[in-house]
């Protein structure tokens, strides 16, 4: 059985300094234990230029870029289960 990951929200400036330098991918290489969470509310406090290549960075990366980010909407108790 796999092992289950610490999850981590990650806030805006997070974000846009990992996309803005190309370097998304990296961030399941630095932290391999955690599962990183974008929520609604942050994706919102992105400028469109970066939540555009966020996407686009997610699109083409690997899948364990798309298995460790993981967007979703308002906060819930479940997530941090």
């Amino acid at each position: 059985m796999a092992k289950k990951k610490t999850k981590i929200v990650l806030d805006a400036d997070v974000i846009n300094h990992f996309v803005r330098g190309g370097k998304l991918a990296m961030l399941p290489k630095i932290l391999p234990e955690f599962q990183f969470i974008v929520l609604d509310i942050v994706k919102k406090e992105l400028p469109i230029l970066i939540l555009s290549e966020l996407n686009k960075q997610m699109t083409q990366e690997k899948i364990s870029v798309k298995k460790s980010l993981i967007l979703m909407g308002r906060p819930r108790e479940s997530i941090l289960g």
